[in-house]
């Protein structure tokens, strides 16, 4: 029986046709990577574990790679994660105990295993996992073995004078837990036993700066998969219309209003960060954001709908960072993306030559992923006629790159090429190619003002 329900998922999960992405910036992973099962549905669901379970209200979302789980003889598993879901009008989690294999834990209720209303949920690397079980006030410690979860402990109780009330978002980083307290207009940072270490609560001149924190990410200077060696935590607050960034000790970083960013954004819902301390966070009216880790904003990608590449309410992210593998969580299922890049508007401007043909002029574009980028310059068949840059590593964002050049001997017009390959495990299977507009007559131009 077992074999023959893998057989039909693997057979629904192959679609006829993908629809285009919109951008490149996510993409889902190659067949041979997860049998085509980049999109969970009910359907996939109920043929895995029968009609008894169906998504209701999915919520938070952890990736892990399990030490448990790990063939330390081999790099090949390396990226075979286990994914931890809330379902919280079930009060039950779901995960995986292999590509299609899933299992259940917990019942509604305020007793050991059981649930009310629970949110956020994070996962580490020893099976520790921690769930914002938020109409019962408290954390649900569970620990990960042998293909189960088992209760360890209750996190409850009274923080620096004030009850534990409403936790939503949850995150585990460097050995510590961090809770959006929401009920207290506070982050708790508390260790893997409940004690408090630290109380994360700015302030303003009126009151707290935090109102109602929901989702929470952190990443630490010290912490392994940080290749910029950043040290902050990230919370959606203010009925999902603020993302902020804080220092460890609390201090307010960066802020960004969903007002300031038009029509695309209309919520922060929950939030991941990746290896490069990138921001992500969901919008359930159907796309997710990606900020960079100053919290400028990068683009927004996908949108409302049940097709590839869109969404349909997106809600929890689990990021795995090493690998840039992004689990998104919605109102009745799953989407899994490998971390690839684009790139947007490329141009070849500010000509100009000296008396021997040297020309000089900047590169313009914009790098939604930090990819290895190289410029040339084509001509209408597409074939290389300068290299401008060699490969070369390059940071999200807006780009501009002086370049030198001698005036090309070929006729015809020419155009600006920019290729960037991702890092991550993507970068074995997309080559981004942009090409700018025409060049204008490089030969005649050569001493014209």
């Amino acid at each position: 029986m077992r074999r023959t329900v893998a057989l039909l998922l693997l057979s629904m999960a192959i679609a006829p046709a993908l629809r285009a992405a919109p951008t490149t910036t996510l993409i889902y992973p190659p067949w041979k990577h997860c049998f085509g099962l980049h999109r969970v549905t009910q359907t996939h669901l109920t043929l895995r574990a029968g009609f008894r379970y169906k998504f209701d209200n999915p919520q938070g979302l952890a990736a892990v790679k399990l030490r448990a789980e790990d063939d330390t003889t081999s790099t090949r598993d390396d990226d075979e994660l286990t994914v931890f879901g809330v379902n919280s009008g079930q009060s039950m989690l779901i995960y995986n105990t292999s590509l299609t294999a899933v299992a259940f834990y917990g019942a509604p209720g305020s007793g050991v295993g059981q649930f009310r209303d629970a949110h956020g949920i994070a996962a580490e690397r020893s099976g520790l996992v921690v769930v914002a079980d938020t109409g019962n006030d408290r954390l649900h410690v569970l620990q990960y073995e042998q293909d189960k979860l088992h209760h360890v402990r209750f996190i409850a109780g009274d923080f620096a004078g004030q009850p534990l009330r409403r936790p939503l978002g949850v995150a585990l980083e460097a050995g510590e837990i961090y809770v959006c307290d929401s009920g207290n207009a506070r982050v708790l940072v508390l260790d893997r036993q409940g004690g408090l270490r630290r109380v994360l609560a700015p302030a303003t001149a009126t009151g707290p700066f935090l109102h109602e924190p929901f989702a929470i990410a952190a990443i630490r200077a010290g912490a392994r998969h940080n290749f910029f060696g950043e040290d902050f935590v990230v919370v959606t607050d203010s009925s999902h219309s603020r993302l902020v960034t804080l220092f460890h000790d609390g201090r307010v970083r960066d802020v960004r209003r969903s007002a300031e960013l038009g029509e695309q954004v209309r919520e922060f819902y929950y939030v991941a960060l990746d290896l490069h301390a990138n921001v992500y966070t969901s919008d359930r009216s159907g796309r997710l954001h990606k900020f960079d880790r100053k919290l400028r904003y990068l683009l927004s990608i996908g949108r409302a709908g049940r097709d590839e590449y869109e969404f349909d309410e997106p809600r929890g992210l689990g990021l795995y960072r090493r690998f840039g593998q992004l689990f998104v969580a919605e109102r009745a299922g799953a989407h899994y993306f490998w971390t690839g890049t684009d790139v947007f508007s490329p141009r070849l401007v500010e000509l100009q030559a000296d008396a021997n043909g040297v020309w000089s002029g900047t590169v313009r574009y914009f790098l939604t992923e930090y990819a290895r980028v190289q410029l040339e310059l084509v001509d209408r068949e597409e074939r290389r006629v300068v290299l401008l840059q060699k490969p070369r590593w390059q940071n999200v964002g807006a780009v501009r790159t002086r370049v030198t050049f001698q005036a090309p001997a070929s006729d015809g017009p020419l155009r600006l090429r920019v290729e960037a390959v991702p890092t991550y495990s993507s970068r074995r299977h997309l080559l981004v190619r942009k090409l700018g507009p025409p060049l204008p007559d490089l030969k005649r131009s050569v001493g014209e003002p």
